[in-house]
């Protein structure tokens, strides 16, 4: 009895997250955006958009590919992706335009946030997409700032 509960509880909880889930996505598709993407490439690294989410049971990256992507193959084994994408604010891509980058939308522009095999940077995207981080510190984190060389003494002319 009080483990039929217990798993009654447990379901109406992931309900309700998925629901919260669901409004937080249709709040921020209030400022939606298009992007172009377009990129040839050898069929073995076909280009991709895929729209990063979060899957609560499993703990684990979700991606769901732009489908809606014109594919026309050329010569010598390469293969053209183009279409037009919908993000809204704070939605995070995986973009494969010969390397693989992670991006973000904010503000009607796309920002480099690292490349897919970052680890480091990348586990800070996953932080973000289950929720244990805000936007506000993965762009901070994920910012690009150049180091200063500092050029030891005894190398100095």
């Amino acid at each position: 009895m009080i483990e039929d509960a217990s798993n009654e509880m447990l379901s109406r909880q992931r309900k309700l997250a998925d629901k919260v889930k669901k409004a937080k996505i249709a709040a921020r598709a209030a400022g939606s955006y298009e992007f172009p993407f377009s990129m040839t490439d050898k069929f073995s690294n076909k280009p991709y958009v895929a729209r990063l989410g979060w899957d609560e049971e499993k703990s684990q990256i979700t991606r769901d590919f732009e489908k809606s992507f014109m594919q026309a193959e050329g010569f010598d084994s390469h293969v053209t992706v183009s279409g037009i994408f919908k993000a809204a604010e704070t939605d995070i891509f995986e973009i494969r335009e010969g390397v693989t980058k992670i991006k973000i939308a904010a503000k009607g522009k796309l920002h480099f946030l690292c490349r897919k095999y970052d680890s480091e940077k990348f586990g800070y995207v996953q932080a973000y997409l289950a929720g244990v981080i805000d936007v506000d510190e993965l762009l901070e984190i994920c910012k690009d700032v150049p180091k200063e060389v500092v050029v030891p003494d005894d190398l100095k002319d």
